[in-house]
């Protein structure tokens, strides 16, 4: 079985390398990059390297959700910016043999748009969906503190009369012990079968992080540290604030290259998080994500960028959870978690 697990990862480790160094046409259904769960929101946008007993972790990583999450359902909604609205709905089932089954749903909704045709005449109003229907898979191995996790998306997008359909599938592979997790984990590895233009090129917003949790022995404190992009090194960007070198044929953005110091680079593949744990009825969560502060930042105004926070509280048998994400100067973002054992709630 672990024979198997090892040659299934070193195929899927080529297969995200392949696909980045010869990658061609659009890069679509970016809504798979936006993080969900109100924790991982809070802690920068990622839980990859924590291994705990919170449905929720099987976006960040498959491999990271104990046995103990037998029952859990679990509701996010997420006030984004520009009134767009995503969440999720999400349950987990534990087998005999410490395997957990996960079925989630996590949709986008880009909110309501006037239709107008080439000569500026109405056409009635549309909508513009982003849906991912996704079952995942997380084992131990035998005697190790190993675990592994894989989960299927089946992915639908529709915009006014056109729609794409896509699967992927996310594999991660964690270690935990006492204090310390860390993982692996490859995002999106797939397939576009339906684009939404006949002949038009997609392909999927690929890629792997590497993550380590520490949750210090004597203080209240779980320390995170995420590396995304694992083979990509340079972050390379379209900025649209340039305007002195835009295309004067398109009027597009140029390429903005990251030919800047060692340092720098390597801090914009980085997110640190503290998660502070109070009690076992109460966290306070923070985080940092150095990308987003880079990339969110204008040329007149330095504001906290990349910073999030939130917090999480039982009140009985339900567990509340909010956060809030600074995104850019007027663009801040709101989410709202529910959390509850179906067991318990029916007891």
């Amino acid at each position: 079985m672990r024979v198997l697990f090892f040659i299934f990862l070193n195929i899927v480790f080529v297969w995200v390398s392949y696909s980045q160094s010869n990658s061609v046409g659009i890069q679509s259904f970016r809504f798979l990059n936006i993080t969900v769960p109100a924790r991982a929101v809070a802690l920068g946008g990622s839980t990859a390297g924590i291994y705990d007993n919170d449905v929720n972790l099987i976006f960040s990583n498959p491999a990271s959700i104990s046995p103990y999450v037998h029952q859990q359902l679990s509701l996010t909604y997420n006030n984004y910016v520009a009134d767009m609205n995503f969440g999720n709905l999400v349950y987990a089932h534990s087998l005999k043999n410490k395997s957990v089954i996960t079925g989630a749903l996590q949709y986008f909704n880009y909110g309501k748009f006037d239709g107008y045709d080439e000569y500026d005449r109405e056409t009635g109003k549309f909508y513009a969906n982003d849906v991912s229907l996704n079952i995942s898979y997380t084992a131990p191995f035998n005697d190790t503190s190993f675990s592994y996790g894989i989960t299927l998306k089946n992915i639908y997008s529709y915009y006014l009369h056109s729609s794409a359909f896509a699967n992927a599938i996310d594999f991660g592979i964690n270690y935990h012990k006492k204090f310390f997790s860390a993982s692996i984990v490859a995002y999106n590895i797939g397939k576009v079968w339906k684009s939404y233009i006949k002949g038009q090129d997609l392909s999927l917003p690929q890629n792997i992080s590497l993550a380590i949790a520490y949750k210090l022995p004597k203080a209240p404190f779980r320390l995170q540290l995420v590396y995304n992009d694992l083979l990509n090194w340079h972050l390379d960007y379209v900025s649209p604030l340039f305007d002195i070198q835009n295309n004067t044929l398109t009027g597009e953005g140029i390429k903005i290259n990251d030919k800047k110091s060692f340092g720098f680079i390597l801090v914009k593949h980085l997110v640190l998080s503290n998660e502070i744990i109070l009690s076992k009825n109460f966290y306070l969560r923070v985080g940092y994500n150095f990308r987003r502060a880079q990339e969110m930042r204008l040329p007149d105004a330095r504001p906290a960028n990349g910073l999030c926070f939130g917090f999480e509280i039982k009140v009985s048998k339900l567990r509340i959870a909010y956060s809030y994400s600074k995104m850019a100067v007027g663009g801040n973002n709101h989410t709202f978690g529910l959390l509850l054992k179906m067991n318990e709630f029916i007891k």
